[in-house]
């Protein structure tokens, strides 16, 4: 072969890689933009370049090693701020149901209070004032009206 032959030669391999490493970094960009899976099958494929000129070329490499580091970074991201909206939704919910349990238990209470009220008017012949009715003061029957 001569020199002339090889110096073309090693010319045309060169140009030929660049056009695959161009590809490659297209493919990456349109894995991207398509939030696509960036895995080295689906660039190669993408790409039209076989998985081995990626795993044997050091440029095509490291494209590749830093697309895929860096989509696991923004897929990591983007499951931690899934994570923290379900969270917050979850310690949302808490507080409102702490909340109306707090509610719940003074109601209860007043109920309870209520109920004792009525069972010691019925013993007593006291008669409570309703709480629908229009008048507000609870009275007792003092003894003198008691014995008239």
């Amino acid at each position: 072969m001569k020199p002339s032959n090889t110096a073309a030669s090693i010319a045309a391999r060169r140009t030929q890689t660049k056009g695959k490493l161009d590809r490659v970094a297209t493919a990456i960009g349109q894995l991207r933009r398509d939030r696509g899976r960036v895995t080295v099958r689906a660039i190669a494929q993408r790409a039209d370049v076989s998985a081995t000129f990626l795993y044997e070329n050091a440029d095509a490499r490291a494209l590749v090693q830093n697309a895929v580091a860096e989509s696991r970074t923004r897929r990591d991201a983007a499951g931690q701020a899934e994570h923290d909206r379900i969270e917050a939704n979850w310690r949302e919910r808490a507080l409102n149901a702490e909340a109306e349990l707090t509610r719940t238990q003074k109601e209860v209470l007043v109920q309870r209070q209520r109920i004792g009220d009525l069972r010691s008017a019925t013993s007593t012949g006291w008669s409570p004032v309703s709480p629908f009715s229009t008048s507000s003061a609870r009275t007792r029957p003092s003894s003198i009206e008691s014995i008239n």
